[in-house]
């Protein structure tokens, strides 16, 4: 054993000069914050979170750590971070698996949202900057579904945004079963819920949720709510 901790071993790592730091992953507090400072002296740093978006990654790193430390630490984030990729892996057709990538590159958008503490607006800014090299994690799975190299109740399953990915299957004429079966469940609930006379801002917020769809075994049809 070379080291008593993986803490004390990446400090050490910067006594040898490095010029690319791989750190396997970023588990803590002490980790993430030697992680940023590394970056912020000018090496490349390289380092893995178990989240499921872009977003969620940098959410993950500054929560970790006290509420005082936040507001110094996006600005930190904000200055050194250069991209993040969440990979989620899929059941491929005809076996094995494919990744769904989203990629966030850093700009200056993404930059001052972190900096301001709204990483809630970040998907948006994937979604309008395709051309710079970014990608949402609905659209990796729209496009392995239109490559027909995963089904789309596998993309279902593993999208994060269900409402969104359920739009552009339906856009792009793609259907699959589980989220149709999801759908239909929840709009046999709305007839259940309108029955029994809830509130009208209930229904609002329970047909937002499936709209236009319909119950084979009600012949009711959710648009919105009446009188």
């Amino acid at each position: 054993m070379h080291t008593e901790s993986f803490k004390s071993a990446l400090r050490a790592a910067l006594r040898e000069d490095p010029d690319i730091v791989l750190v396997g992953e970023m588990r803590d507090l002490e980790t993430i914050a030697i992680a940023i400072e590394t970056a912020e002296t000018g090496h490349l740093v390289f380092g893995t979170l178990h989240t499921t978006t872009a977003s969620s990654t940098v959410d993950r790193m500054i929560d970790q750590f006290p509420a005082d430390r936040q507001a110094q630490i996006r600005v930190m984030l904000s200055e050194s971070l250069k991209g993040v990729i969440s990979q989620t892996l899929c059941k491929k057709v005809g076996g094995g698996r494919v990744a769904a990538r989203e990629i966030l590159l850093s700009t200056p958008a993404i930059s001052n949202l972190i900096r301001e503490g709204k990483t809630f607006q970040i998907p948006s800014i994937i979604q309008t900057s395709r051309k710079l090299g970014m990608n949402t994690l609905n659209d990796a799975l729209l496009e392995l579904v239109e490559k027909k190299m995963i089904d789309p109740d596998e993309a279902y399953m593993r999208s994060v945004e269900k409402a969104g990915l359920v739009a552009s299957l339906k856009a792009k004429g793609l259907k699959g079963h589980t989220h149709d079966r999801i759908v239909f469940v929840a709009s046999s609930q709305l007839t259940i819920v309108r029955r029994k006379y809830a509130s009208l801002a209930m229904w609002h917020a329970s047909a937002a949720l499936c709209p236009n769809t319909t119950s084979s075994t009600t012949g009711f049809r959710v648009r919105t709510a009446s009188k």
